[in-house]
């Protein structure tokens, strides 16, 4: 990332003040320049740093070419990760296809950051530029943070209007004091030596907790009975509300309390087992259900069993009986849906898209229906409303002079 070379005279000293460890507020935004990782410098930024952000692409015609081995070993390994791309585009149109663009080739990220340092909008304004980019992304990612980068002066020349509809701001300034103007993150120095990486790095601190970038990271407790049902409330709480507990590991599984209401996806391929392969404290394990039979159930989680490999499991009933385990890829988050009548006005300056079925829910197949902006400004009827379990955002079942268009999110609607 960019920022004034000269300013680096004041944070050298600065940069190297406090050692980095996991729970500090201290991350790494990190690209090709630092080279491939491996599985031994992954385990050990573990220790230094609670999340990293990585760069996925230059524009959209440039991916940059470390980022998947990268993404791989932190995926494997569970260390966190947002994403971030470095911004050229021309135009509002142009801006669009780079958010989706990043999307596509990173929809795993915990969250997602417009780097927009250098001026490249030729047709219509910065501003709106920077806005549709924005807007592009938020149907795609929900609920996960949205955040713009760059440094103070840029944004207040090109970008100031536009900061509004980001969940945060990341400042750049390579200084020994914090910018007075408000902040969720400050990238202070270029010069931080990661022992890790056995180089010196970007690196910035934290204005919120790790949790608001990446959602709540739990604590494992202890898995007593690995096979029994839970008894604990009936009452689905997401995982990322819950209180810490105390940490145990059996084998080289981590569990966890779980209180989730789950759906078995229709391209489920993962069975059910009576207990996970890794938990060496168990001598055997057996099949207990093929997944095929159960597809689009809705299953209740008690436990959560995470591997050093960074694979997750679900403990799971059905109907009050235990099924076993299964895979986090075989599941998704149960979505509440109900019957609607009322009206509602789509955005003139919207983006996004009508979808066959709600973005996140079991079906395989989930086809594009159509272009939201193609009802921009149209007051539609909404017919039906869908709200996953533990998620406060809605999506809703538009109809139009008759015709079912199809799903999309709320940030479309005035």
């Amino acid at each position: 990332m960019l920022a004034t070379l000269f300013a680096l005279l004041f944070c050298v000293g600065f940069a190297n003040t406090h050692k980095a460890n996991a729970s500090s507020n201290r991350v790494y935004d990190l690209s090709e320049w630092q080279g491939n990782f491996t599985a031994k410098k992954v385990k050990k930024l573990k220790h230094e740093v609670p999340f990293v952000i990585l760069r996925v692409q230059y524009g959209s015609s440039y991916r940059d070419k470390t980022f998947n081995n990268n993404r791989k070993l932190l995926e494997k390994y569970g260390l966190p990760y947002g994403v971030y791309s470095f911004s050229r585009y021309s135009s509002a149109g142009a801006a669009k296809s780079e958010a989706k663009h990043l999307y596509k080739l990173a929809p795993n990220a915990k969250f997602y950051v417009n780097d927009y340092e250098m001026a490249s909008v030729k047709h219509g304004s910065s501003n709106n530029a920077t806005k549709a980019w924005v807007q592009a992304l938020r149907p795609l990612v929900g609920s996960k943070k949205i955040l713009f980068y760059s440094y103070q002066h840029f944004m207040l020349q090109h970008a100031a209007k536009a900061l509004k509809y980001y969940d945060g701001y990341w400042v750049a300034a390579y200084q020994s004091k914090k910018p007075s103007l408000k902040s969720v993150m400050w990238q202070y120095t270029d010069r931080h030596y990661s022992s890790a990486l056995g180089k010196k790095i970007d690196a910035s601190l934290l204005g919120k907790g790790k949790d608001w970038f990446i959602g709540n990271v739990e604590l494992p407790v202890a898995n007593k009975d690995n096979s029994a049902s839970s008894k604990s409330t009936n009452t689905l709480v997401p995982d990322s509300q819950k209180k810490s507990r105390p940490v145990k590991t059996q084998g080289s599984v981590k569990y966890y309390n779980s209180n989730l209401k789950l759906t078995v996806k229709d391209n489920a391929n993962f069975n059910f087992y009576n207990h996970l392969g890794e938990d060496t404290t168990y001598n055997s394990r057996k099949r207990l259900h093929l997944v095929k039979d159960y597809k689009a159930a809705t299953l209740f989680a008690n436990k959560k069993g995470v591997t050093k490999n960074g694979d997750v499991y679900y403990r799971v009933t059905r109907h009050g009986k235990s099924m076993g385990w299964i895979k986090s890829n075989s599941v998704e988050n149960y979505i509440d849906y109900k019957s609607a009548n009322e009206e509602k006005t789509i955005k003139a300056d919207v983006t996004g898209e009508f979808n066959e079925h709600v973005k996140g829910s079991h079906f395989a197949d989930n086809k594009s229906l159509g272009n939201v902006q193609d009802l921009a400004g149209k007051k539609v009827k909404i017919i039906g409303e869908a709200k996953k379990v533990g998620w406060n955002t809605h999506y809703y079942l538009v109809q139009y002079e008759g015709k079912t268009m199809g799903w999309t999110y709320q940030s479309v609607f005035e």
